[in-house]
């Protein structure tokens, strides 16, 4: 992602992780980061990790990854079917169908 992605490494967080109380204390490095890049939002397969109550004193939301999908879908759906399929049609190993 470094070399594909501009300045998308986050520094200068570590001092903050300390701080920070999360269920699953190995999550506290995203939070801290979250919070360093001064983000609005995450996105987070889990959740329950990054309770509410825990993250919206910095102003920060986690989101999970269907919902910007469905966002994403609802906004423009041509060109998000369009995405998919590119992004399916690259998956060679191991092979997906459609329906995978």
């Amino acid at each position: 992602m470094d070399r594909n992605v501009w300045e998308c490494l986050v520094t200068q967080h570590q001092a903050l992780v300390p701080s920070l109380a999360l269920p699953d204390p190995n999550d506290r490095d995203v939070l801290a980061a979250a919070i360093t890049d001064r983000c609005d939002a995450f996105f987070a397969q889990t959740l329950r990790d990054f309770p509410t109550d825990a993250i919206a004193p910095f102003g920060i939301e986690a989101i999970h990854p269907d919902e910007l999908l469905t966002n994403q879908l609802s906004l423009a759906s041509g060109l998000f079917c369009s995405a998919i399929q590119k992004v399916r049609a690259r998956l060679k190993n191991p092979p997906c169908s459609p329906e995978e």
